[in-house]
């Protein structure tokens, strides 16, 4: 052991990458959705891994979330589903950011759901340049074909988490992470 080593001592190994906090940051404002279906989460950072931004899907500002329908099925009509309601993540995240859009331009987006097409639009305005997504369970809808082709021909990239943790061979269980996110919430004595 050299004299710096034993004086500084050694530092902690095994953290995690910008890209893996940016995408535990959108799993941590999924969490605070209130919707029993789906919750989604993003992430705006720049470029110099700087968070700038979060947000997640819920209901539009001075609506009571107890006055809100939630219910996917739309026998009633679709007007009482949550889907013409609904901001979603992204939109979220835009909304709650207090500078210039300006800023967003070249960021990496992270969304724990791939993006609908109306978002796709709004992240193209934005002037970001990358989605890191980490689920797509809409492939094959028009909706998803969409917004695929309105990133690929605005040159915006986009790649999944899994993937892009396979590309930096990354030593990261984003499993684990989650549970840690969900269950170690601190207990509240009100």
């Amino acid at each position: 052991m050299n004299f710096l080593e034993e004086c500084l001592g050694g530092k902690r190994l095994g953290t995690i990458s910008n890209d893996e906090a940016a995408m535990l940051t959108a799993l941590s404002w999924a969490a605070k959705s209130k919707d029993p279906a789906t919750q989604v989460g993003a992430c705006i950072v720049n470029d110099d891994g700087k968070v700038l931004s979060a947000g997640y899907n819920g209901t539009p500002r001075c609506w009571s979330d107890d006055e809100f329908p939630w219910q996917k099925d739309d026998k009633y009509g679709a007007e009482n589903t949550k889907y013409p309601y609904v901001v979603h993540a992204e939109m979220n995240s835009f909304v709650n950011y207090g500078g210039s859009i300006k800023d967003f331009k070249n960021a990496t987006i992270y969304v724990t759901l791939f993006p609908c097409s109306n978002c796709a639009k709004l992240i193209v305005q934005a002037g970001i340049k990358k989605v890191v997504y980490l689920m797509d369970d809409r492939v094959g809808t028009l909706d998803n074909d969409c917004a695929k082709l309105i990133l690929d021909k605005c040159g915006v990239e986009y790649i999944s988490f899994d993937e892009l943790n396979n590309l930096s061979k990354a030593n990261f269980s984003l499993e684990e992470e989650k549970e840690k996110i969900i269950y170690i919430r601190p207990k509240r004595n009100c």
